[in-house]
């Protein structure tokens, strides 16, 4: 069974793919996965998994990635695609991008798969308050939201307020660890921070000017590990990091090759992506489930690297 794998398609192209690819294979079996991104090393995990377990259950995986998490044009677009598929859909994996408002108009489209007892699975982040599903999804899931930022919060041994530098995107989900782990470790400002939105980036000056605030030592804590592939990218533009201890979210290989060579990333967060992927379409196929299938994060350090239960990241990431 092949998947198909979209990445930020106009809605044009989403139904003319979804359809030619129905007229070949009419009526098979799918598992429709709409996620906020397809390209970082953390959705590759989850994609690799859905598609595993799909074949595994004898099913196409149809897998609609937007090009980056702000792209929520892409995810409605690929929700109302879904109407026009010429398949049997087993079940929907929705991971949703929320605007400011935290509202997805994707939502809307996919509320009638779940009116016809298709399961909606929530991947990796909740329906918001606001969320027209926030009563009629199937499950949810991912790393338990409550404690997540807490568990970042004690991961990183840095006390001192002054000396710690976080890095993250603000999105619901990210802006909720961040939330947590400022309360945990007794922050109350912003002011050693770099808050990325939908019309920013990072920058090597806006690095080195936090990095000189920072001082000697000091710990860079990343709330989306990606931030470390683009630090790396900057190369000799930005401040020797080599005096500084890292700390990320996910699991990229950067961070990993770093920690396997004695670098100075210390320890990582990584949701476990290759279990959520599978477990979402396990739910699918054994409905009735929990309304919250909580998967535990996993740290990753140079005294669990060798572990059995990093093997899937290190084998993924050839390691």
């Amino acid at each position: 069974m092949k998947t198909k794998i979209i990445v930020g398609l106009s809605l044009v192209a989403a139904l003319f793919l979804s359809a030619s690819c129905g007229k070949e294979n009419i009526k098979d079996d799918a598992v429709v996965a709409i996620l906020k991104n397809g390209n970082t090393d953390y959705y590759k995990q989850i994609i690799s998994s859905i598609e595993e377990e799909s074949r595994a259950k004898g099913c196409k995986a149809l897998i609609y990635a937007a090009s980056n998490e702000y792209d929520i044009n892409s995810q409605i677009q690929a929700a109302e695609s879904l109407a026009s598929l010429n398949y049997n859909v087993k079940g929907i994996i929705f991971n949703p991008i929320y605007d400011s408002t935290n509202r997805n108009d994707a939502e809307n489209a996919i509320c009638s798969f779940a009116g016809k007892n298709i399961p909606v699975i929530f991947l990796d982040t909740k329906p918001s308050e606001l969320s027209p599903m926030k009563n009629s999804y199937s499950t949810y899931v991912g790393v338990d939201l409550q404690l997540i930022g807490t568990d970042f919060a004690e991961m990183v041994t840095e006390t001192e307020q002054s000396k710690i530098l976080s890095v993250y995107y603000c999105t619901a989900a990210t802006m909720s660890r961040y939330e947590t782990f400022k309360r945990v470790k007794g922050i109350t400002d912003d002011n050693n921070s770099i808050s990325i939105t939908a019309d920013d980036t990072l920058t090597a000056a806006s690095l080195n000017a936090k990095l000189s605030n920072l001082g000697t030592g000091g710990s860079v804590v990343l709330f989306n590990g990606d931030f470390y592939d683009k630090i790396l990218s900057f190369g000799e533009d930005v401040q020797d990091l080599n005096d500084k201890q890292i700390y990320a979210f996910d699991a990229y290989k950067s961070l990993l090759l770093n920690i396997k060579n004695g670098g100075n990333v210390k320890k990582v967060l990584a949701q476990n992506a290759f279990v959520m992927g599978k477990a979402a379409v396990d739910c699918i196929f054994s409905m009735p489930v929990d309304k919250n299938v909580f998967v535990t994060p996993i740290i990753i350090s140079a005294a669990t690297f060798d572990s059995q239960e990093v093997k899937p990241f290190r084998d993924f990431f050839s390691l």
